[in-house]
């Protein structure tokens, strides 16, 4: 487990998950570009965000790419996309970081939906499931944009999203 500037991190602290590369995989083949990307100095960087209990156990909390940015610190999007979800009892739901007006990103909540759903039904599951987040702003979507193993497109999603204006904040 790294930071952002590759330095290892304690036990109990969330960064990306690099394993040693020696004398095994050491890039992609006739692809340099996404060898640079994955393969550096030794170590292969699959994408994942993750920490180490004390115990030793590796605890796996999603994608680097579904990863929001939160005062400083990373917080994993599918644990709090999947309460929600079942909390809210909609088909699919994306939480996204995306730049704001001022110094600090806005967080974008978007509900796959064909009904938009009561604003205190909204705003009491975002308080029970992401505390201390700031306002959320929130989208109502009829279909996620999918890539072709079905997992949101994030990449889409987010370009779709700065284009439209939130149903309401909360």
């Amino acid at each position: 487990m790294v930071d952002d500037a590759g330095r290892p991190l304690p036990a109990g602290h969330t960064g990306t998950i690099r394993i040693r590369a020696r004398d095994a995989v050491s890039g992609y083949f006739e692809d340099t570009a996404a060898t640079s990307q994955i393969f550096r100095h030794g170590y292969f960087y699959p994408g994942d965000i993750g920490e180490f209990r004390a115990d030793g156990r590796l605890v796996m909390q999603g994608r680097a790419s579904s990863v929001i940015i939160f005062r400083g610190g990373k917080v994993a999007a599918e644990s709090i996309e999947r309460k929600l979800q079942e909390r809210l009892g909609v088909e699919a739901v994306c939480v996204l970081s995306l730049p704001g007006e001022g110094a600090e990103d806005d967080l974008r909540l978007v509900l796959q939906s064909l009904q938009s759903l009561p604003e205190a039904e909204l705003a009491a599951a975002i308080k029970s499931e992401m505390p201390g987040f700031p306002p959320v702003r929130i989208h109502f979507l009829p279909e996620m944009p999918r890539n072709d193993m079905g997992k949101i497109d994030r990449i889409t999603l987010r370009r779709r999203i700065l284009t439209m204006p939130a149903s309401l904040s909360v």
